[in-house]
């Protein structure tokens, strides 16, 4: 059934090398030009996007975050506990940038689970991820529009399947620390249990409702994030990550997990060789949209005067009154 909706959608085509692309008003008609060019926007998007922000130099972008005094280590696993990690995967995802299929590492778990404990215990304690699981291959999906502007297709990044695991691993404990702490807002809906998009059109219904019972007037806007994984600043983020006791070597190993990280286009048999991400968090992996969700955290305790709610960066805030001219102007004050 799968392959038959792929088939009719014309999914096969999504992947392939656009016939042209306009960069800067030059068309670019040859398949590795076009390659390379695709490949340039994509590590160079979310910087561009970044540098636009306009930023108030006196205004602190962490004192919205309540300092935690409590901090977080980083706790070995044990063989049975990556054997156990392993088993979820699922054999269709994709085997990432070393080829190797999830089927064929469940299959020898017991002969590999002992030199992976090893290798991601000796991460955790030194605080630093693997250079070689940081490069990603990209695949190029067309959204729509026109096929030769870069900025409707999307880029699907696949890593390797061992680096997922360890991600998991640290997701797991990062995630239990944070529960612990109680630090993460309760407007967030996503990537948290007992949460959905149900739980976010609930909460928002709540507050509407309760807005009309006490007689006041809803103005509701929603917000487009554009690029929002991308363009996270990995120095200010770090500093985000110490107010939630994610210091010392656990910090230093987000660090690591974040810089330097480098992806590829491949389509048609070509590649267009490795380029440097200089800033942003891997939106498709396990570990990146908590790691986001901590990033936006704050964002409610910067409004003055209005509730918000937030799908990962699907925001929304709503101010509430009595009369029509006092809504709009909360609603001006806010942005």
């Amino acid at each position: 059934m799968r392959q038959t909706i792929s088939k009719v959608l014309d999914r096969s085509s999504n992947s392939q090398i656009p016939r042209s692309l306009t960069v800067e008003g030059k068309r670019l008609s040859r398949e590795t030009d076009v390659l390379q060019a695709l490949s340039h926007h994509f590590v160079s998007v979310g910087q561009n996007l970044a540098g636009q922000i306009q930023q108030n130099s006196n205004d602190d972008p962490l004192k919205h975050i309540t300092q935690e005094e409590s901090s977080i280590s980083f706790t070995p696993v044990d063989c049975n506990y990556v054997r156990k990690a392993i088993q979820p995967l699922k054999n269709r995802k994709a085997s990432g940038t070393d080829m190797v299929p999830i089927m064929l590492i469940k299959d020898v778990t017991d002969l590999i689970s002992q030199p992976l404990t090893m290798i991601f215990n000796s991460s955790l304690r030194t605080g630093v991820f693997p250079g070689i699981w940081k490069v990603a291959k990209v695949t190029l999906i067309f959204k729509s529009g026109s096929r030769s502007n870069a900025n409707n297709y999307r880029p699907i990044l696949e890593v390797s399947v061992f680096p997922r695991i360890l991600e998991r691993i640290v997701h797991n404990q990062i995630y239990e620390h944070l529960k612990a702490t109680n630090p993460l807002t309760m407007s967030q809906s996503a990537f948290q249990k007992c949460c959905s998009t149900i739980k976010s059109l609930i909460d928002s219904t709540d507050k509407w409702y309760d807005n009309i019972n006490d007689k006041q007037l809803n103005l509701t806007i929603f917000l487009d994030l554009n690029k929002a994984f991308d363009t996270v600043n990995h120095a200010t983020f770090r500093g985000k990550l110490r107010k939630y006791g994610i210091r010392d070597i656990t910090g230093d190993w987000i660090q690591s997990y974040l810089e330097n990280r480098k992806q590829h286009c491949a389509a048609n048999g070509l590649n267009s060789g490795t380029k440097t991400v200089t800033c942003g968090i891997l939106q498709g992996s396990c570990l990146g949209p908590l790691l986001f969700i901590m990033c936006l955290n704050a964002f409610e305790k910067c409004l003055i005067d209005c509730s918000a709610g937030l799908y990962t960066d699907d925001t929304h805030i709503t101010v509430a009154s009595t009369n029509v001219e006092n809504l709009i102007q909360k609603a001006q004050m806010e942005l």
